[in-house]
């Protein structure tokens, strides 16, 4: 089994040590684009990619966080790569990807693609308040949040939240679809679990497969953030990531660096949730009825639960109360 190795090592050094790596060139026709996240909570940036068809005409693939700087950013690229912006193919719904896709089609007429699910759920989030005071706090309730850790969690930080609402599809893909994307072979692969509708995008002639958050070189995505469906997101998560797993690809992820040895990391991945799993049933079986609060703080956090605030101990409320239901159900 191939190990997890950067395709652009010079290009992943720079974006790890903190240095402005530029576009990342993949081929003539392809081009990676780190655009920046700058919610304050979320590092990093989004690996954008711009692809030219045969036509000469530019698809879009996750446009990353909208802001006046990263708005230039993109325009300036798309200048210098050429060609008319004919799509924009977004792989699931936060902002840190879907966010420019509303400018793009503004200002270019291009039309936004996503997952039918997607859709679904960015139509449903225009009409949800994250913040409605009755519903978080039967949540803090349900968690167990003792009261001084409730005013953190009663609010989201405002660098977190897109200033527009999200942009809806123009077209909706199922799995299986191919994208018309003349000169490419993309395939939609339906592959839930990070949110109900995300996607990854596999060109088995150029063997390459677009991740968007699904699979990431280093970081552990976290599940059922979006969207809520009929199914377990763990699980759901779990059969995506066996899904791909055979492929022999290189990996161009959402976030971090290109890779090769996906199956690997599939493998890491796998063993990250099954771990966390575990270490949560061990709790439950020694206090069947602990809160998720009590649960999470008794569990291993790569940065120490008790580091953990606002946006990060939100997520791994999420986590850990998402693990918690799947065990008990099953």
């Amino acid at each position: 089994m191939p190990p997890i190795a950067p395709s652009n090592v010079s290009w992943a050094e720079a974006a790890a040590e903190g240095r402005a790596p530029g576009p990342d060139p993949v081929a003539d026709d392809l081009l990676l684009l780190a655009v920046p996240i700058t919610a304050a909570a979320v590092v990093g940036s989004t690996l954008t990619a711009l692809i030219r068809d045969s036509r000469g005409d530019v698809h879009v693939v996750d446009p990353g966080w909208d802001t006046p700087a990263n708005r230039r950013l993109l325009t300036d690229a798309l200048a210098a790569f050429g060609g008319a912006v004919r799509q924009v193919v977004v792989s699931h719904l936060h902002p840190d990807h879907l966010g420019l896709a509303g400018f793009l089609r503004d200002t270019t007429g291009a039309g936004v693609v996503l997952h039918e699910a997607e859709q679904q759920d960015v139509q449903a989030e225009r009409t949800t308040d994250p913040l409605d005071p009755a519903t978080v706090e039967a949540r803090l309730d349900a968690w167990g949040v003792p009261a001084e850790r409730r005013p953190e969690l009663r609010r989201l930080d405002p660098s977190v939240q897109a200033e527009e609402p999200p942009a809806g599809a123009d077209l909706v893909v199922r799995h299986g679809d191919r994208l018309d994307v003349p000169g490419w072979s993309l395939d939609v692969l339906h592959t839930p679990g990070h949110t109900r509708g995300s996607i990854c995008l596999h060109d088995a002639e150029r063997r390459v497969l677009l991740t968007g958050d699904t699979v990431l070189p280093t970081v552990y995505p976290g599940v059922g953030l979006g969207g809520h469906g009929m199914t377990d997101p763990i699980d759901d998560h779990l059969a995506s990531l066996a899904a791909l797993e055979p492929l022999d690809v290189e990996v161009l992820p959402g976030h971090g660096f290109r890779f090769r040895g996906l199956a690997e990391r599939v493998q890491a991945m796998r063993a990250h949730h099954l771990r966390r799993s575990a270490e949560i049933a061990a709790v439950l079986a020694e206090a069947p009825d602990a809160t998720t609060w009590a649960i999470a703080s008794a569990i291993r956090w790569s940065a120490g639960f008790e580091h953990l605030t606002g946006h990060t101990l939100r997520s791994a409320l999420v986590q850990t109360d998402l693990h918690v239901a799947r065990i008990r159900g099953a």
